[in-house]
This record gives C-alpha cells, sequence and structure tokens, in this order.
C-alpha cells in the first residue's frame, strides 16, 4: 500500500489542525494489570502490535490541502522497570513522526501500560482496537496458540467513503440538505460558557507546553450501580448513555444557577462524536478516526423537566444515527475546502462540554476482567480529550461490570476544587437518575 495513497480524510485534517502545544489533540489509555510483563515479550508485542496499524507509524507529509500519511518508522516506545511515572501528555507532533506515544512501566507486583495518541491517527474506538491486538500479540509472544490479529489495512484506503458509493451518497442528499439545517443553526447559535477563565491569582502555574498534564478526575460505579443505571434507563426505553448525557445538561444549569449566571433561554450544548464505521470495518479496519460530530443544543429552561430532557435527547441521537445525519459535518468539512473562512467558522464551533462513549473496553463477559500471558486487566484509566473553548470533557466506558465516568477540565476555567465540587455534583445526579420513578 503506497503512503500517497492515504490522503488525510476531512476529519483527520481537523484533528490536525486543532492540535497545538497549549492545547494537544491528545487523549491517553493507562492500562493497569495485575502481574509483572515479561519485558522482552511485552515489547515484542507492542512493536508486533503497530505493525497491524499503518497510521500509528506516519507522519503527516505534504502541503494543504494535499496532506497525506507517510508510514515513517515505529512509534516512541519504552519499557522499563520502576515506579509509575506521572501522568503527562508528551504532545507529539505529526510533522516530525508518528503520533503515537508508549510507555511500560513493570513494578513488582503491578504492571502499566500508557498509550498516548493523536486524535489525527486514531479515535478511542481505534485505541480499543490496539489494546486487543496487544493482548493477543502478547500471548502469542509467550507461546500461546490463540488466533492470529486480523486486521485488513487495505480497509484504510476506503476510511473516509463511510460505506459510501456515489449512487448511494447522490441518494443521501436529502437527508444531508436536513442535516445542513442542523449545521447552520449550530452555527448561527451561541452556546453558553460553564463560566468564564478564573481569577489568574488562583491559576494553577502552567505546565511547561511539550509535557501537559492533564487534570482529570475519575469515577467507578460498581456492578449492581451500573446494573441499577441501566434497569433505570431501559424503564424509560432509554440507555446508560441518554442517562449519562441529560445529567450533564442539569448539572451545567445547576452551577450555573450557583454562580449567579443562569438563563432559561440561553443554549446549552454537548458536543459528542458518532462513529461512522460499516459494520465490516468495526471487526478488521486498524486503528484510525472515523468519527464526525453532532452538537446536541437545549435551551436552559429545558432542563428543568429532566424525564423529558431525556426522551427528547433520546429521539433526537436516534433520529441521527437513523438517517445518517453525523455524515453532515464531515461532508461540510470537505465541500468546504476552498471556502478557508467558512470552514474554520464550521472547525471553531464551540460547545458547553463534549461527552463520548467508549463503550466496552474488551468484549468479556459482564463481570470478567481479561487475562492475558499471566497478566491481568484490572482497571482503565481514559483521558478524553478537550476540544478548543470547551472547557469540560465527558468520557464514559464500561469495564468488568463497572460503568467508568472521568471528567477532563480546562484549569483556566476551573481550579482544581470547583471542578471537583462539578463533578461531583454530576455523579450525584447521575445516582438520582438511577432511582427516580419512570
Amino acid at each position: 500500500m503506497r503512503a500517497e495513497s492515504l490522503f488525510l480524510t476531512p476529519f483527520e485534517e481537523l484533528m490536525h489542525e486543532l492540535h497545538s502545544a497549549a492545547r494537544p489533540m491528545v487523549f491517553m489509555v493507562r492500562l493497569h494489570f495485575e502481574g509483572r510483563f515479561e519485558m522482552e515479550a511485552c515489547r515484542k508485542a507492542v512493536f508486533a502490535t503497530f505493525s497491524h496499524h499503518p497510521l500509528t507509524r506516519s507522519r503527516v507529509a505534504g502541503r494543504s490541502p494535499g496532506l497525506f500519511w507517510e508510514v515513517v518508522r515505529d512509534p516512541t516506545v519504552s519499557v522499563e522497570e520502576g515506579d509509575p511515572p506521572p501522568i503527562a501528555f508528551s504532545s507529539p507532533s505529526l510533522e516530525d513522526g508518528p503520533g503515537v506515544v508508549v510507555r511500560v512501566t513493570i513494578g513488582s507486583q503491578r504492571s502499566l501500560l500508557d498509550i498516548e495518541l493523536h486524535h489525527a491517527v486514531s479515535d478511542g474506538r481505534g485505541a480499543l482496537a490496539l489494546l486487543r491486538d496487544f493482548l493477543t500479540e502478547y500471548a502469542r509472544a509467550l507461546g500461546a496458540e490463540v488466533p492470529p490479529v486480523d486486521r485488513d489495512q487495505e480497509m484504510l484506503r476506503s476510511r473516509g467513503h463511510f460505506g459510501l458509493s456515489l449512487p448511494s451518497l447522490l441518494s443521501e442528499a436529502p437527508r444531508q440538505l436536513l442535516g445542513l439545517i442542523g449545521i447552520r443553526r449550530a452555527v448561527m447559535r451561541h452556546p453558553v460558557r460553564v463560566r468564564g477563565a478564573i481569577d489568574p491569582a488562583k491559576a494553577p502555574v502552567p505546565d511547561a507546553p511539550e509535557r501537559e498534564v492533564p487534570r482529570v478526575f475519575f469515577h467507578r460505579f460498581d456492578p449492581d450501580t451500573t446494573g441499577l443505571i441501566a434497569r433505570a434507563a431501559r424503564a424509560k426505553g432509554a440507555t446508560t448513555n441518554h442517562v449519562l448525557v441529560t445529567t450533564i445538561y442539569e448539572a451545567i444549569v445547576a452551577w450555573r444557577e450557583r454562580q449567579g449566571e443562569s438563563a432559561d433561554g440561553s443554549w446549552i450544548r454537548v458536543a459528542t462524536p458518532f462513529d461512522l464505521r460499516t459494520l465490516e470495518q468495526l471487526e478488521r479496519l486498524p486503528a484510525a478516526n472515523v468519527m464526525s460530530l453532532v452538537f446536541l443544543d437545549r435551551r436552559a429552561r429545558a432542563v428543568r423537566q429532566p424525564d423529558r430532557l431525556l426522551i427528547s435527547l433520546r429521539n433526537e441521537m436516534g433520529f441521527i444515527r437513523a438517517w445518517r445525519l453525523a455524515l453532515t459535518f464531515v461532508l461540510a468539512l470537505a465541500a468546504l475546502k476552498p471556502f478557508s473562512g467558512l470552514r474554520r467558522r464550521l472547525m471553531k464551533l464551540r460547545a458547553t462540554a463534549f461527552a463520548t462513549n467508549l463503550g466496552r473496553i474488551v468484549p468479556t463477559g459482564p463481570m470478567g476482567k481479561v487475562t492475558a500471558g499471566g497478566v491481568t486487566l484490572d482497571r482503565v484509566d481514559a483521558f478524553v480529550p478537550l476540544l478548543p473553548d470547551t472547557p469540560l470533557s465527558f468520557g464514559f466506558y464500561q469495564y468488568a461490570g463497572e460503568l467508568n465516568l472521568t471528567l477532563r477540565y480546562d484549569p483556566e476555567v476551573f481550579t482544581a476544587s470547583d471542578a471537583r465540587e462539578f463533578f461531583d455534583s454530576y455523579l450525584a445526579r447521575v445516582s438520582d437518575a438511577a432511582r427516580r420513578e419512570p
């Protein structure tokens, strides 16, 4: 496969253009294992994993508007013994080399695997594909008889086609015109900020730009509470994801009221990614970013009726999926390429918050943990990205029967104590929603 045939897709270009040292468009998954990795087998497994995923070994070459992926070398990998390192982003530049950094730390009884990825290289689903392939390759490196990794690298050629041929694209036109109405509304509206910038006297000392420290909180609901949330959602004809997104609006409106900044007519916007992979790509596509963004706007006054808000969000998200309206954003990015001013307005759409659902980390039973080569994946910490001018990012995912929630915040907008207070209020509302009568 010629590297020059892999031009950046419009969404990859967006992730690449939004990246900066001050706001790196990167995310990280920290994997906590019980047991010690065998060092050489681990190193072999890491490099074998990346051999299945060409974009993890590529840099961005060429000049806009003809940027393309060029396979240059393996990512930066370190495998060491010792104590866990502090969490920090390396913020790799795609012009200089691969947008992936891997750190393996082997302790006396536990091991850590950190995978940092530029968002132009991969989305969250692609990161999970890397994890699954690593577990397979590690078991194989230790001599286990397990099926080999099955990735079709040729699928990368069509990753930006979304299963559409020219005739099917033309048949989508009436639906996408409807989607354009939604895009126009999103551009014209001005969603509120959670709050303005904090007093500089209270702001933390900024980090060196080459090692940005993510400000993040994590919470895991035990399996019983996780099940309670799911059952409460089903009783209302919704999903856990619908409940979690609905509660973001509630927490934001309540926070703004406490800050004396509430206005019933103001717009609250949650941006969320939609996966555009085909069914075949879900199984065999190497790591890539095959996402789009949708913008869910609600008036603040609509949040005061949480059950109605839940159903309206469920209906809107279902309509977007059924009519494939998530395509509109990426198609608009492509169509507006000759019109740099309009395209930049689309790229800079601000949201009040961002939320992403990674789903199940690995396909296990509802309560099982994954074991490979004598180590067991104990827990997963996912560090979601911050979009420009969007100070809150939520991440949801499940592992071993536990619902995991994460909040990353912008330290220029929130102090650590305020962000902790906001997250605690959000978690309390999620728990309340699980017990709310349908």
